[in-house]
């Protein structure tokens, strides 16, 4: 998806991708669109495209945009053009998709709890989902059954689907150091974060 232009006279191109979410600051959806924007202008993920057309670009750009700045997905796309941004990573198959649905730029979806728990209740938000997903060209979830939820709801899933885990699960043994110093019991769980 974050491939070249198909111009190999680029050379120097930033390619720039807008991650589309909601604007609330400290919540689960800020912090993965600040993660995202960081992966993609450090270039994680930049595989698809020739080798060409990668090394033409001097850069990954990444802005963060809010879905409520934009009425239509022709808003959105004349936002787009303006600030020359070549992808879209939407968060949330509703929120994001009623947006992204029929847009002209390449987009990918990363499908949220909300869609999969809250969205699916509503036939007007499963049809804004489906039409989103179907023109999406690849469906990121965090767990196996929030692609197959989805599929069901939706009748099929016509983009390749990645799944992405949110967390890890790692057995920490605790040992006589590790107990006194973080009051650690042999059942505790511990819960890394990075911050970056």
């Amino acid at each position: 998806m974050f491939g070249g232009t198909g111009d190999s006279s680029a050379v120097g191109v930033v390619l720039r991708v807008a991650v589309l979410t909601t604007p609330s600051a400290f919540t689960g959806n800020a912090c993965l669109a600040q993660r995202i924007k960081s992966f993609v202008e450090a270039g994680v993920g930049a595989t698809d495209g020739s080798d060409e057309e990668r090394a033409g670009h001097k850069a990954l750009e990444c802005v963060v945009l809010s879905h409520t700045s934009y009425q239509t997905p022709r808003d959105l796309d004349l936002d787009c053009e303006r600030r020359k941004i070549k992808a879209l990573i939407g968060i949330h198959a509703y929120r994001s998709g009623r947006l992204l649905q029929g847009s002209r730029i390449p987009y990918l979806i990363v499908l949220g709890g909300t869609d999969t728990t809250i969205f699916l209740q509503s036939a007007q938000h499963v049809d804004v989902m489906r039409a989103a997903i179907h023109g999406a060209r690849e469906l990121v979830c965090f767990a196996s059954w929030m692609a197959t939820t989805m599929e069901q709801a939706i009748g099929s899933i016509p983009c390749p689907v990645t799944i992405i885990p949110q967390g890890i699960s790692s057995k920490l043994e605790v040992t006589p150091t590790y107990e006194p110093a973080f009051h650690l019991r042999k059942r505790d769980w511990i819960v890394i974060y990075d911050a970056r």
